[in-house]
């Protein structure tokens, strides 16, 4: 009896102690696919995660260059466009983790903290400067298509692109416009292809602002690893902490979640998508994302709001009433940043409105 029990006591003191070398991890089916609008939501996130993985810093260019007035190029599409096919399986990865509801961990990362990759490369639009000597310049300034300029109009209807703001550069003639597109492309690669033309003074991506919540992705042989993190701490800097959670998804739709890791769970979620069971009396915003309005909890007396977008420019500000609500019907779908100021703090929360 004694030997059974000696016996028992090993195996069971040698399954304790790989389970903790090896860690706990679960998996379960889900599945890859999902209504439109979600997949379209997660669409925008697998070519962010895409061109995160595999942005290359320049375009393959030729210039035959016959005269000074006649030049040519040929960029390399692929470094235009963002892989399809690599976006696409980074998007049923994506979706597989949204659709393994029997997962807390996946609960964690897609309803509590409802994390997506920081905009760290825009992807539709970017900044164009010239010279307003240039006809086709002003042609951008009062958004006449085609501009004249055939090398611009080329490019903008192969990336199907329009001039949808303007603004003058101070203590210049040079004029900056920005250019949007309905698709997402390679928006460094598209850029430093429309600096190519001579008569553009400079064109660039618009920059992302601090840091924040992030998904990276790593292509396996038999499985696509997610981590996913939350960022807080002095964010507009670069965060201080983060928190990450692994997960494995398999090419048929099973779900293994791997470990989480790195600094302890944030106070509080800084996005919410519902009323939380417990607020942590931390101010938040909800519903986020958003369509038309957010409420605000837990602000200080006193306290005042303002808004800006992903390019640190203000878009409106107010106080903060008793209701906390604000009517944000006005915003165009994308991310901003809202901040929230009292006597007692200062504080950012990212919005993403629909």
């Amino acid at each position: 009896m004694k030997l059974d029990l000696l016996v028992k006591t090993i195996v069971l003191f040698f399954i304790l102690n790989t389970m903790s070398m090896v860690g706990f991890t679960q998996i379960v089916q889900s599945d890859c696919s999902a209504p439109g609008y979600v997949e379209a939501f997660y669409k925008e996130d697998a070519d962010q995660i895409t061109l995160q993985t595999t942005y290359t810093p320049a375009p393959t260019i030729f210039f035959p260059s016959p005269s000074p007035s006649l030049y040519a190029y040929q960029n390399n599409q692929d470094d235009v466009d963002i892989p399809e096919a690599l976006s696409d399986t980074i998007l049923s990865a994506l979706i597989a983790v949204y659709n393994a509801t029997s997962l807390p961990q996946a609960d964690s990362v897609i309803n509590i903290y409802n994390i997506h990759p920081y905009e760290t490369f825009t992807m539709s639009r970017l900044y164009l400067a010239a010279d307003t000597t240039y006809p086709w310049a002003m042609n951008l300034w009062n958004e006449i298509a085609p501009t004249g300029q055939p090398f611009i109009d080329s490019l903008m209807v192969r990336y199907a692109m329009v001039s949808d703001s303007a603004y003058w550069l101070s203590n210049s003639s040079d004029l900056v416009v920005r250019l949007i597109s309905d698709s997402n492309y390679n928006a460094p690669a598209l850029s430093l292809v429309f600096e190519l033309i001579p008569e553009v003074t400079y064109a660039e991506m618009i920059p992302a602002l601090g840091d924040g919540d992030n998904i990276t992705a790593t292509i396996n042989l038999d499985h696509v690893e997610l981590i996913y993190s939350v960022g807080w701490g002095d964010c507009l800097a670069g965060c201080i902490q983060r928190r990450f959670w692994k997960f494995k998804v398999y090419y048929d739709c099973e779900v293994e979640f791997m470990e989480s890791y790195g600094s302890s769970n944030p106070p509080y979620p800084p996005l919410i998508t519902s009323i939380p069971e417990n607020s942590y009396n931390s101010p938040n915003a909800y519903p986020n994302p958003l369509e038309s309005h957010i409420k605000l909890c837990n602000t200080p007396e006193n306290a005042h709001y303002a808004i800006f977008n992903m390019m640190g420019q203000e878009l409106t500000r107010g106080n903060i009433d008793k209701d906390g609500i604000i009517d944000l019907n006005f915003l165009s779908p994308g991310e901003f940043l809202l901040r929230m100021v009292s006597e007692e703090t200062s504080q950012f929360i990212r919005l993403v409105k629909y």
